[in-house]
């Protein structure tokens, strides 16, 4: 399950609700820095998750500082334990907290959620990282968009592939309304076909080229060494 502790407030006094939320969300990292007090040394499964979700409080209470500089040694430590999964969920935390180094990090964590056979969600939301910050011209979004909606097609079944699905064809036809004011289907389709996302096999050596421009030569991860090791199927 990807964790996001922000609280949605509901009722009448937005402000109130909102105090109310962020003291919730202080009480549970208070409690989280108790638990990790005595757990330096310590990345088991479990105290990764806690660090994790701790990251991702500090975050919603607007501790950037502070949760970069947690979520940084982090990073180091997943890589070295080969948690792909957890690699990406890092950087998305680190693309959050909005560094100098945002975008290095959303590059790795994108090339990662489409190269290894991971969470589906977690692939989706950093797709959608890119697609939020690209210009409305920029080709690039359709390309992210269309590789979410793609790892949905692939990865999912059931329920979580009807609300993924969903999903993703929002984004998509957000895409298209912004980048070439589509309006209906038919001009959907044909604008689908002239960018050629309806090709894998094109769209995806396109979104390899974004993550290059992301990333630049900072990678911190050995691309080869993760190619060895996804799961055949």
């Amino acid at each position: 399950m990807i964790i996001d502790p922000i609280y949605v407030a509901q009722g009448t006094n937005q402000g109130e609700e909102n105090e109310f939320s962020s003291a919730e969300l202080q009480t549970r990292l208070n409690d989280i820095s108790k638990q990790l007090s005595s757990k330096a040394d310590d990345y088991s499964p479990e105290i990764i998750n806690l660090r994790l979700t701790e990251i991702e409080i500090l975050i919603a209470l607007k501790q950037s500082d502070t949760a970069y500089k947690h979520a940084f040694r982090l990073f180091s430590v997943v890589i070295e334990k080969e948690q792909w999964e957890n690699v990406v969920r890092v950087s998305d935390l680190l693309f959050r907290c909005d560094g100098e180094d945002a975008l290095q990090f959303l590059g790795q964590g994108v090339w990662l959620a489409v190269t290894f056979p991971i969470n589906a969600e977690l692939s989706v939301r950093m797709l959608h990282h890119i697609v939020e910050n690209t210009p409305d011209d920029s080709d690039g979004a359709a390309v992210a968009a269309a590789a979410a909606a793609y790892i949905v097609d692939l990865r999912c079944s059931g329920m979580e592939r009807s609300n993924l699905e969903f999903a993703t064809t929002q984004v998509l036809g957000l895409v298209a309304r912004r980048h070439s004011q589509i309006e209906n289907q038919s001009a959907f389709s044909e604008w689908m076909r002239k960018l050629e996302l309806n090709d894998p096999e094109k769209f995806l050596v396109r979104l390899r080229n974004v993550i290059d421009v992301l990333v630049q030569d900072n990678w911190s991860i050995d691309r080869r060494v993760i190619r060895r090791s996804i799961p055949v199927e």
